[in-house]
């Protein structure tokens, strides 16, 4: 954010970032902002995340767990527009798994994936947005608002990518 250092996220610090997005006279002069869906099976970072998302303006949903996410936003009246997802743990085939998910639900909106893994990092990058943890929040608001500004909105949801047939 333009004059303010850039916040590291992790859990020792949600009192100075609470007061620097405070003062940031662009996060509070925003209008209301697009539906964003935290999933994260740390509470400490989900509480971080949806902080900083909700001074900057943003709707923000919280699922510490990552096991029902999934149906919960593909049922929601109020369809999230993006999804910041964690996806750290090494034993998981990411690829498959998000796969998997753009099958399952084919009007997804962006994923933006957070993981403390480079592994899954360098598997995730030429397919998803990725960012890794720790990370500036900076950083993280300006890839939220890129995700959402380039994808396509639908009447019934977000698609990633258009296709003509």
């Amino acid at each position: 954010m333009p004059g303010h250092p850039p916040s590291v996220i992790n859990d020792a610090n949600s009192v100075a970032l609470a007061h620097q997005l405070s003062n940031d006279d662009e996060a509070r002069d925003r209008v209301k902002r697009a539906h964003i869906l935290v999933v994260d099976e740390s509470p400490d970072i989900c509480d971080l995340l949806q902080l900083a998302l909700t001074m900057a303006g943003y709707r923000v949903t919280v699922l510490v767990t990552t096991e029902t996410w999934i149906g919960h936003a593909m049922q929601s009246d109020d369809p999230p527009a993006l999804v910041l997802l964690d996806l750290s743990n090494p034993s998981l085939d990411v690829t498959l798994f998000l796969h998997d998910l753009r099958m399952r639900w084919p009007t997804a909106p962006p994923i933006l994936v957070m993981t403390t893994s480079k592994h899954i990092y360098d598997e995730v990058a030429t397919v998803e947005r990725v960012m890794r943890k720790p990370f500036h929040l900076c950083d993280l608001l300006a890839e939220v608002e890129r995700a959402i500004l380039l994808a396509p909105q639908r009447k019934h949801g977000w698609l990633r990518t258009e296709r003509s047939s």
